[in-house]
């Protein structure tokens, strides 16, 4: 069999399109006591931003590649994403584990720190 040629912006789409979906339907499905439904909301926020960049930015980027722009106008928009909804990823993060991470060891639920 062979496989046929695609574009960026279908590679991307393709490879990233669904990747938190699953994630977000699963999150979603917890039990929400008034204990983890912070955690839940900010779990469900961070992954819904995380998808929405995935969707939106990404293709522009890939399009780009597309195009024919040069590496350094694909570099300045790559970094731009990470200076600007890279960091405001972050942030959503951080809040996530400061929240989730005291609930575990209220609990004693085993983790590891990456």
């Amino acid at each position: 069999k062979t496989m046929r040629s695609s574009t960026c912006v279908e590679a991307v789409n393709f490879y990233y399109g669904a990747t938190f979906k699953e994630d977000i339907k699963k999150i979603n499905a917890l039990d929400k006591t008034d204990e983890t439904k912070p955690i839940i909301e900010a779990a469900i926020d961070m992954f819904e931003y995380a998808q929405k960049v995935q969707n939106d930015d990404f293709p522009k980027i890939a399009k780009m590649i597309d195009d024919g722009k040069s590496d350094e106008e694909i570099d300045l928009a790559a970094r731009k994403l990470d200076d600007t909804k890279g960091v405001e990823l972050d942030k959503k993060y951080k809040n996530v584990m400061n929240l989730l991470l005291p609930y575990a060891d209220k609990h004693g639920v085993e983790y590891k720190k990456f």
